[in-house]
């Protein structure tokens, strides 16, 4: 048991903040406590937006909230500050329920990669090719090439755009890399597959006035 009044500066100041940095446990322990107290996590079908709104309040944060916009939580995780999504999820077709999780990292990148084909414009070659061309290299391409034909190759380059995600679902789940092209993400664990549509954000954390 700790004991201590949750106004206390002093206390938070103390508070360990990185699992093999300096501070205090008790008082994450404390935190998580309170947290939970504070959303009703135990019951996450009666969940609702104004439970974290409600606990953020406590601990006086200032957020805003609104329908799930990639765009948005994007532009506030390269400034270094999280959101929630509150998703619907969906497992294995029997296990639906609503969860909040952390959104709090984001990846983009940009690849480039060549196709290669045969040339063939009038369609005169009816045989197999052994190889996927799309991924194919030159020295595979000549290997198949069929008598008398050549081959091309056009370039492709192709953005990926990534969010990753915390659920405190005992990790299941955790920094999986969701795509931000669709409203339906999943993740694959062992045999479950898991299909997340996010709904609900709450972002632009900031201390209360």
């Amino acid at each position: 048991m700790v004991s201590f009044g949750d106004s206390s500066s002093v206390v938070w100041s103390q508070m360990k903040t990185h699992y093999n940095g300096s501070g205090n446990s008790n008082y994450v322990s404390y935190l998580m406590a309170k947290v939970r107290s504070l959303t009703n996590l135990v019951s996450p079908e009666d969940y609702t937006v104004a439970e974290d709104l409600n606990a953020l309040d406590y601990f006086q944060l200032q957020s805003s909230n609104r329908n799930y916009a990639v765009d948005t939580v994007i532009r506030y995780l390269l400034q270094g500050i999280p959101s929630i999504i509150i998703t619907d999820v969906h497992s294995n077709e029997y296990v639906y329920d609503t969860r909040a999780c952390i959104a709090d990292a984001y990846y983009g990148f940009t690849d480039t990669f060549e196709e290669y084909y045969i040339y063939d414009p009038y369609e005169t070659y009816n045989g197999l090719i052994d190889i996927d061309l799309e991924y194919a290299t030159p020295e595979d391409v000549i290997l198949v090439l069929p008598e008398g034909y050549e081959w091309c190759s056009e370039q492709h380059n192709v953005s990926m755009r990534y969010i990753s995600m915390n659920w405190g679902l005992n990790g299941e789940g955790d920094n999986q890399r969701y795509s931000v092209y669709s409203t339906l993400w999943d993740w694959v664990h062992y045999s479950m597959t898991t299909e997340v549509s996010p709904w609900k954000m709450i972002y632009n954390f900031r201390a209360a006035n």
